[in-house]
């Protein structure tokens, strides 16, 4: 029963409701209050979803990211290893090279 305590016995406010309102009214009093409860609800939901799919947007933006640093690192990494093969291929010539004097 709407407005009863454990024990079954309704409060003063609520009794005030059942002694002074229709039972049609009363009726209505609590679909209004079920309706009022459930648009808070879908409100909190609403703000939630919509929470989600913000932070769904800046994780999709992290991992595109994540992916062009990754070819950043894979790019240099490549060059890093074309220019020791040329360092090493310029110290082996200058090793083999008669020496200048001057």
């Amino acid at each position: 029963m709407f407005g009863t305590s454990r024990r079954g016995c309704v409060s003063r406010p609520q009794l005030w409701l059942y002694i002074y309102m229709p039972p049609q009214e009363q009726t209505i009093q609590e679909a209004t209050v079920k309706v009022e409860l459930m648009e808070r609800r879908m409100e909190a939901v609403k703000k939630q979803a919509d929470t989600i799919q913000d932070l769904e947007g800046e994780l999709s933006k992290a991992r595109k990211q994540e992916k062009a640093y990754e070819e950043g690192m894979e790019q240099l990494q490549a060059d890093l290893d074309a220019l020791e093969q040329e360092n090493s291929r310029l110290k082996t010539a200058n090793a083999n090279a008669p020496e200048r004097q001057g």
